[in-house]
């Protein structure tokens, strides 16, 4: 299957997340099983895309933010979920495809 064809199952899968129709342990199964059958993709991106998944379980179980009042408020030190969707984005973008 063509790179660019994986690369979007990838993208499909952390749209869906951001839409609630997926977990962020689904998204990692995602990776996992399309990632290793991409071409002209080398350890760095291997290792690269599994430390991202972790990442967004990891910002997924403790999100920093919460509403309060009618405003949304986030904690010091936690990472966003968006801010590991829009890395992972990226991150996809720059693979051969």
């Amino acid at each position: 299957m063509p790179n660019a064809r994986l690369i979007a199952q990838i993208v499909q899968a952390l749209t869906r997340y951001e839409r609630g129709e997926l977990a962020a342990s689904e998204v990692e199964r995602a990776v996992s099983l399309h990632f290793p059958a991409l071409e002209r993709v080398g350890t760095r991106e291997r290792n690269e895309a599994g430390h991202l998944a972790a990442r967004l379980i990891d910002a997924d179980l403790s999100d920093p933010t919460v509403e309060v009042n009618g405003q949304l408020l986030t904690f010091e030190g936690e990472e966003l979920v968006a801010d590991v969707l829009r890395d992972f984005r990226v991150f996809l973008a720059q693979l051969p495809s």
